[in-house]
């Protein structure tokens, strides 16, 4: 399973209490999803991209999201200082996030 995050569009001024962005999850080169989160402490919201709805129906669709989120959860988790965490899509999402915000960061 190849997995992607690209089209990154992050908003510091709108992250509060988590990052405020916008994302194109990629499944095997092609579009699978928009990612995006508010910024306010709420969880990443995962949609479909119309198109791909038509094609393959919501609830293909619902099913791949639910071998992705398996995928990730099937590896081993991560060890912090609060005890071992579940490794999951959005914390995938937030990892890929940070390495694009550290990237900026350091072009400048």
């Amino acid at each position: 399973m190849n997995i992607s995050l690209r089209n990154i569009k992050y908003c510091a001024w709108a992250s509060e209490e988590t990052p405020c962005f916008k994302a194109s999850l990629y499944l095997d080169g092609k579009l699978f999803a928009m990612i995006c989160n508010d910024g306010r402490g709420g969880a990443d919201r995962y949609d479909p991209p119309l198109r791909l709805i038509r094609k393959t129906g919501s609830k293909k669709w619902w099913a791949t999201l639910d071998q992705i989120h398996a995928y990730f959860t099937a590896h081993p988790h991560l060890q912090t200082q609060y005890g071992p965490l579940p490794f999951s899509l959005e914390l995938w999402t937030g990892e890929q996030l940070a390495d694009y915000l550290n990237k900026k960061t350091n072009a400048k």
